[in-house]
């Protein structure tokens, strides 16, 4: 057999698997893509937001912009947007991976609603709120892992009882719906939509992830998440030397 039949052969046998790639790989990313998701909306507010605390829940008029949309970014003119400055994540957290990375980054929309998802498969869900920097920036890592960044609010769907330990939660909670509020006390919620004594820190577990799912399936029926932060503006003032290259301050 001559070199230019081996190569030929050779050539051939390539075309092939590229062929069996083309075929396979495609329907195994479609397989991965296509996985059963829970989902649920969410009302991602701050303690300066005015509205109801049952659904449906929209805000109390009269209100001024920061009362209604506060947890949008500013622009280079010091102006308020309708663009957010959080980003919401979903974990799924174990006691052999306590710190994982996100199944999804969401991103809520002017007026803080969003709808986020995790796979049917999960038995527990985390969901965290974290900030962006005043002007819409990212803070955050590459890796973006459950306890990296500015942390404003989680939410635990069906919480192992090392979860209540990690936090901190006193024994005579564990197992039951817990939140810590803005003052660090802890609520105890009376129902699904009772938001009255939402803090930072839920811990849900009186459902289980496909029944948090089916109580907030509808934005009227969004969770309404407070978020430990007040925005305030401020303005930058820098001051140089008269040599304009030594002496130098930002306030």
């Amino acid at each position: 057999m001559d070199n230019r039949s081996k190569a030929a052969k050779i050539t051939a046998l390539a075309l092939l698997l590229a062929l069996v790639a083309a075929v396979v790989l495609p329907s195994a990313i479609y397989v991965a893509q296509a996985q059963a998701e829970y989902e649920a909306w969410l009302k991602v507010v701050t303690p300066a937001w005015k509205g109801t605390g049952y659904p449906p829940v929209f805000p109390d008029y009269p209100s001024t912009w920061v009362e209604r949309y506060n947890l949008t970014k500013i622009d280079s003119k010091g102006e308020p947007t309708l663009e957010p400055n959080v980003e919401v994540m979903v974990y799924y957290q174990t006691v052999s991976n306590p710190n994982p990375t996100p199944y999804r980054v969401f991103t809520p929309n002017g007026t803080g609603f969003v709808k986020v998802a995790w796979p049917k498969t999960w038995e527990n869900v985390t969901i965290v709120v974290k900030a962006k920097s005043w002007y819409g920036e990212n803070i955050r890592t590459f890796s973006n892992k459950l306890y990296e960044g500015i942390i404003l609010a989680m939410i635990k769907v069906n919480p192992t009882e090392y979860e209540y330990k990690r936090i901190g939660i006193p024994t005579t909670y564990v197992g039951k719906n817990v939140t810590i509020k803005m003052d660090g006390t802890i609520g105890t919620p009376d129902s699904p939509f009772d938001f009255t004594k939402n803090g930072p820190v839920v811990l849900w577990k009186s459902t289980g992830v496909g029944d948090f799912a089916t109580i907030y399936n509808k934005p009227e029926k969004a969770f309404v998440t407070q978020c430990a932060v007040i925005w305030m503006k401020f303005h930058t003032h820098t001051w140089y030397s008269l040599n304009d290259n030594i002496a130098y301050a930002q306030v």
